[in-house]
C-alpha cells in the first residue's frame, strides 16, 4: 500500500534525505530508515444483485489513502422487498463486515458488496379493524416468529397467516416460524362460524356449531340432536327463521362468507 521514496537520517521523515542510487558517505555510524508514501487507493461500492434484479441508486467510487482510516460513503442504493443492512469484503457476505459509515482502512482497490435483507410484510386480507403488524426484515434465511395481531374483520375470527390470500399456500400460526429467502407476503387466514338454531322446537337439541376456514365448504347435517316441534317435519335449514331465506337440505354442501345461523 505504499511508495519507497528514499532514506531518510530520522524516522519521522523530517531529518536529511538520502537519495537512492548515489554514493553516501556516512559521518559515522548511522541509521537509516525507509521513507514510505501512502498510495491512492478507490473503493467501489457494488449493489450486489443477481443478474436480472435491480437496484436503484448510484455510488461513485471512494478515494481512500493506504494505511489512512476514513468513513465509507453512506450507502445509495436501494431494492424492492429488501432493506440494505451493511457491507462485505464478500459479494456472499462471508467477508469481513463493514456498517454504513464504518471508518475502514485499505492498502488496495477494494470493492464492498451489499448485504440485503428480504422484508416479511403482513396483509390483513380484508380486516377491517385493529393494528396490522410491522414488516420485518430478516437476514436472508433466517427465521422469524410469526406475528401475533389485533386485527379484525366483521363476521370472522382471525386464525393465523398464510402465503396465499385464499389459503391455498404454507400455514402458519402465530408464533411459528417462518424462514425468509425472499421477500414474502403472508395473509391473515380467517375462520367462520356456521350456528344452528332449533327455530323454536319442542324439544330436542341442535348439532354442535361448525368452525370453518374462509373458502372452506360445509356439509350440513341433519337432525342429529332429534329436535321435534308439535306437527311439523324436520326438513332441513334456511338462513331465515320463516323459512324465506335461502334454503339448504341436509347433507348439502355450501361455503358460508362469514358467520352465519342457519335455522331450522
Amino acid at each position: 500500500g505504499f511508495t519507497f521514496l528514499g532514506w531518510n537520517t530520522l524516522a519521522n521523515g523530517t531529518g536529511a534525505t538520502i537519495a537512492v542510487g548515489p554514493g553516501y558517505l556516512p559521518p559515522s555510524n548511522i541509521i537509516l530508515y525507509a521513507k514510505w508514501s501512502a498510495n491512492p487507493y478507490s473503493v467501489i461500492f457494488d449493489k450486489n444483485t443477481p443478474t436480472g434484479v435491480a437496484a436503484t441508486g448510484t455510488m461513485a467510487n471512494m478515494s481512500i489513502v493506504a494505511g489512512t482510516a476514513k468513513a465509507l460513503t453512506t450507502n445509495g442504493f436501494a431494492r424492492v422487498g429488501y432493506v440494505f443492512r451493511n457491507w462485505n469484503s464478500l459479494a456472499d457476505g462471508t467477508g469481513t463486515t463493514y456498517a454504513d459509515l464504518a471508518n475502514v482502512t485499505f492498502f488496495a482497490n477494494t470493492t464492498v458488496y451489499a448485504q440485503w435483507n428480504p422484508i416479511l410484510t403482513y396483509n390483513i386480507n380484508g380486516g377491517d379493524g385493529g393494528t396490522v403488524p410491522a414488516a420485518v426484515n430478516v437476514a436472508s434465511g433466517s427465521r422469524v416468529a410469526a406475528a401475533s395481531s389485533t386485527i379484525t374483520r366483521t363476521g370472522f375470527t382471525f386464525a393465523g397467516w398464510n402465503t396465499a390470500a385464499n389459503r391455498s399456500g404454507t400455514p402458519y400460526l402465530v408464533g411459528e416460524s417462518i424462514t425468509v429467502t425472499v421477500p414474502t407476503t403472508v395473509f391473515a387466514m380467517w375462520r367462520l362460524t356456521v350456528t344452528y338454531s332449533g327455530n323454536t322446537p319442542t324439544s330436542g337439541s341442535v348439532p354442535a356449531a361448525t368452525i370453518v376456514g374462509e373458502f372452506s365448504a360445509v356439509t350440513l347435517p341433519g337432525n342429529t340432536g332429534n329436535l321435534v316441534k308439535t306437527g311439523l317435519i324436520f326438513v332441513g335449514w334456511n338462513t331465515a327463521t320463516n323459512g324465506t331465506g335461502t334454503r339448504y337440505l341436509v347433507g348439502e354442501t355450501f361455503t358460508p362468507t362469514a358467520n352465519i345461523t342457519l335455522h331450522a
